[in-house]
């Protein structure tokens, strides 16, 4: 072999073929990194920012109210499972044919109240993220996860008598089930997130004329009368004055 006579390029080609190999492996893993429920990500084509490069979270003291579902899993859903674990070379746990009588099920947590998210998002705690949210509309707000759990977890998710979104001073972010005065933290090791959606920013002005968000709205919706998907659109006005 020619790498033979040149020990030194032998080695520095074996040096890149692993390299490579544990890049494509980062890309891989990178590929299954879901966003957190109430973070921002940015849309980029058909591409996602991995959840470790998130833009941001929302900040809030008060826990934020989530709903459950449990959902049998189809064609589609089981695909996009499927397609996630593949991407992340790990053996599927879940077993799913069409003619199963009894088929598997995934969880969908979900954030419902748009009104107290744009209401948040408009107060002086996320002025910062508001102001960074203001320069590309492809920045998004994550309202639902989907994830698979173990049985026993699922009946422990759908027996909760709340579902929060909770925030610890570091800003970061956790999803507990209360039970009266019992709480248990939903850990990410007994989970597999393989789905997410999000909502887009409508932008217009209070009646100081100051930007804001006036609304949330699914990606695949328009944004209400005088509102912008773009902040820039928003027409900036000149505050009146009383003549006296």
């Amino acid at each position: 072999m020619k790498f033979l006579k040149h020990p030194f390029l032998f080695l520095l080609s074996s040096t890149l073929v692993i390299s490579c190999a544990s890049y494509k492996s980062k890309l891989q893993t990178a590929a299954i990194t879901f966003p957190e429920l109430g973070s921002v990500v940015k849309k980029k084509g058909k591409l996602w920012y991995a959840s470790s490069e998130q833009v941001g979270v929302l900040n809030f003291e008060n826990p934020l109210l989530a709903t459950a579902q449990v959902v049998p899993f189809d064609k589609s859903t089981f695909k996009k499972y499927a397609h996630a674990i593949e991407s992340a070379n790990r053996t599927t746990s879940i077993v799913y044919t069409d003619s199963m009588p009894n088929k598997p099920k995934y969880v969908r947590l979900q954030l419902l109240d748009k009104i107290g998210l744009t209401t948040l998002l408009n107060s002086a705690d996320n002025t910062a993220l508001r102001s960074y949210l203001e320069n590309d509309p492809d920045y998004k707000l994550v309202t639902a996860i989907t994830l698979t759990v173990a049985d026993e977890l699922q009946k422990r998710i759908l027996e909760a008598e709340h579902i929060l979104v909770q925030q610890d001073g570091a800003g970061k972010l956790s999803i507990v089930l209360k039970n009266k005065q019992q709480t248990n933290e939903l850990e990410g090791s007994h989970t597999e997130v393989f789905d997410y959606s999000y909502v887009s920013f409508c932008w217009g002005e209070d009646r100081y004329h100051t930007k804001i968000i006036k609304a949330l709205v699914q990606d695949n919706k328009g944004c209400p009368n005088a509102t912008y998907t773009k902040a820039a659109k928003v027409k900036s006005h000149s505050p009146s004055y009383l003549k006296l």
